[in-house]
């Protein structure tokens, strides 16, 4: 049962990491054989749809499998880890024990991938999301533990809700198995969905994520990032089951507000930080409103691009003291723009680039209402990253340590890899006409941004709006 291997290989080598933690050199080369290793059981997997029953007790066993759904979430989370592992090595406050805590991060969610049955989901994901918040606070700041603790709180709630679905999933069909939700009625459907909601990245939902982003150094949000995808690639999973067929019409909903909304938040801020939190609720609206294989590969092609854009801009934020756009003007080097524009032109799905793949994957496959939508979207979103694409530059060199740029080039290249081998010539015009659009609004209202509002973003209202969610998820099933 190689499926196995996946979380173990991981997890094992990140527990050897802590026990050598004071060993520097050690626990990253442990890193990079654990990522080996993993890659290789999963090039023996691929093509393959296997499922396993662990142990002999039947329906009540745990359960586990690969197939075609589960790719894009391991590659994307193996080639994020990779460039952040690399990053942080440049950094002092970074020891063993972190990058066996990124080891332990990629078991635990790998475990989330293969699992089959809804308890195991439930403990893995807890478990993985236990060692997001101890990287979050890692650098014990007020911010950075204040931000760790309003996502386990939020976490907390959403994922009762969840658990209260699984019981009452168990009631009704006396398993876990995932096979079993074909069988149980559509309350525990909805339970069980809007749990995973809280930590899907959706707006509204999510509203912890800007304070990750703002307040932690550039390598903890790609490490927050992979824990949303394992969320959105569980929402993605349950679809195709029975309980949660009739959720389909909510999915392609909130998809399309949270891409639209997300935007135009973005569009309005001029903090660069703020501006890539609301766009991973924006990007994660394309993803739910697929709700296939296409979003599945966009997840994979947005946590590329995202991981670019945060960490070349979490670097220069950290180096110029300050997220304020109006200060990065004429200050930013050659050496970290070539990075900032990648991720820029990969988000508004410039051609040859993974997003332009996987966007227009989704597009052709939605509804036309969803069409319109996810438009005015992607028009957006370049509005907001004309505010990177034409900022002015500094003419001073700057040197960057070899890690990091190490760290840009694995992104880079899974986002010009995807967008080559991927690339429909038949989508230019309609991508031209996007980023055209997006452009010239861009110079025609730029002076007219200003911040929206931040009160989504207080604690209280977060749980308020995700008890609202939750009800109007039960009203939608009682109606």
């Amino acid at each position: 049962m190689e499926v196995l291997l996946l979380p173990i290989i991981p997890v094992t080598c990140g527990t050897l990491a802590v026990l050598l933690r004071r060993k520097r050199k050690l626990p990253l080369t442990l890193f990079f054989i654990s990522c080996a290793a993993t890659i290789v059981v999963i090039l023996t997997l691929i093509g393959q749809d296997k499922t396993y029953q662990i142990g002999q007790w039947g329906a009540v066993g745990v359960t586990v499998g690969f197939d075609e759904l589960n790719l894009p979430f391991m590659l994307s989370s193996m080639i994020v880890a990779a460039a952040v592992c690399l990053s942080a090595s440049t950094r002092a406050i970074y020891d063993g024990y972190f990058y066996g805590l990124v080891m332990m991060l990629l078991g635990g969610l790998n475990a989330v991938y293969i699992s089959r049955d809804l308890f195991n989901i439930y403990v893995t994901f807890e478990l993985a999301s236990i060692v997001v918040y101890i990287l979050i606070a890692y650098g014990k700041k007020g911010k950075q533990i204040w931000a760790a603790m309003k996502y386990a709180l939020l976490s907390t709630v959403g994922f009762s809700i969840f658990l209260i679905g699984a019981g009452l999933a168990y009631m009704e069909a006396g398993s876990f198995s995932f096979a079993a939700l074909d069988d149980v009625g559509d309350l525990a459907g909805a339970l069980i969905f809007a749990g995973l909601a809280v930590k899907s990245g959706l707006f509204f939902l999510s509203m912890w994520l800007p304070d990750v982003y703002n307040s932690t150094p550039a390598e903890i949000p790609l490490l927050s990032g992979m824990v949303i995808k394992a969320e959105d690639y569980l929402i993605l999973r349950f679809i195709s089951y029975g309980s949660f067929t009739w959720l389909a019409p909510m999915y392609l909903a909130i998809g399309t507000i949270s891409a639209v909304i997300g935007a135009v938040y973005a569009m309005s801020t001029q903090k660069s930080q703020r501006i890539l939190a609301y766009h991973t609720f924006s990007q994660i609206g394309f993803i739910v409103t697929a709700s296939d294989i296409h979003g599945a590969w966009h997840a994979f092609s947005h946590s590329i691009f995202k991981g670019l854009l945060l960490l070349s801009c979490g670097k220069v934020g950290e180096r110029l003291k300050t997220n304020d756009l109006s200060k990065w003007k004429g200050n930013i080097r050659l050496s970290e723009y070539i990075p900032i524009l990648v991720g820029s032109l990969a988000i508004i799905g410039f051609p040859l680039t993974s997003g332009y793949v996987t966007k227009g994957n989704i597009i052709d496959n939605v509804p036309f209402i969803a069409v319109v939508m996810l438009t005015i979207a992607s028009v957006a979103t370049v509005i907001s990253f004309c505010k990177l694409v034409f900022i002015p530059l500094s003419r001073r060199p700057l040197k960057l340590p070899l890690q990091l740029i190490m760290a840009y080039a694995i992104l880079a290249s899974g986002i010009l890899f995807h967008g080559v081998i991927k690339f429909d010539y038949y989508k230019v015009p309609e991508s031209a006409a996007v980023i055209g659009a997006g452009v010239l609004i861009y110079f025609l209202i730029r002076k007219h941004f200003r911040p929206l509002s931040r009160r989504f973003e207080l604690l209280d209202e977060s749980i308020i709006m995700f008890m609202v969610f939750v009800a109007v998820v039960l009203t939608v099933l009682i109606l």
